[in-house]
């Protein structure tokens, strides 16, 4: 396993040291990164470290995301009109690094039972029976992500690491 790992090692240095060649002779190359931690941690590397760095956040088309009526977009989206809505979203909802553990831990402990945790993306059989909790499956209609999210009384994204998402 020692070799291995000596070999491993060996190899990354020999790729990084190809890259950064590579990328020398560009003396206009801007990294850009989507948020101040993915930008510091291209700043940081040794492939990148010595180029231009920006950061350009994710932009949101506010002619899609935009003001919707709460109950009009329950009804359409057979949502329950009475309870308050937290939503949830992540591409695979089990992955630990999004947090939902934590999520239906702090609801567990709500006084009042009258939520609904309504969630989208991928989901295990065993999240599908968690009490209150409803998941949409994963949606790739930006229109319709638009219209679950005015229906919701409030997102919540508990994440443990992220990325600066939308």
């Amino acid at each position: 396993m020692k070799n291995n790992i000596k070999n491993f090692k060996k190899l990354e240095e020999e790729l990084t040291s190809i890259k950064t060649k590579a990328y020398a002779s560009h003396d206009k190359m801007k990294i850009v990164g989507p948020s101040y931690w993915m930008k510091e941690l291209a700043e940081e590397s040794k492939v990148f470290g010595d180029k231009e760095h920006v950061q350009i956040y994710y932009c949101i088309d506010t002619n899609v995301f935009k003001y919707r009526d709460k109950q009009e977009m329950r009804v359409k989206h057979q949502l329950p009109t009475d309870k308050t809505i937290l939503l949830f979203v992540s591409a695979d909802i089990d992955n630990y690094r999004k947090g939902f553990d934590l999520l239906v831990e702090a609801a567990n402990q709500l006084k009042s039972q009258d939520y609904l945790l309504l969630c989208i993306g991928k989901v295990s059989e065993e999240t599908k029976s968690i009490p209150n909790c409803q998941n949409l499956g994963s949606i790739y209609d930006e229109r319709k992500m638009a219209e679950i999210y005015a229906a919701a009384d409030v997102f919540v994204m508990p994440s443990r690491e992220d990325n600066l998402p939308n």
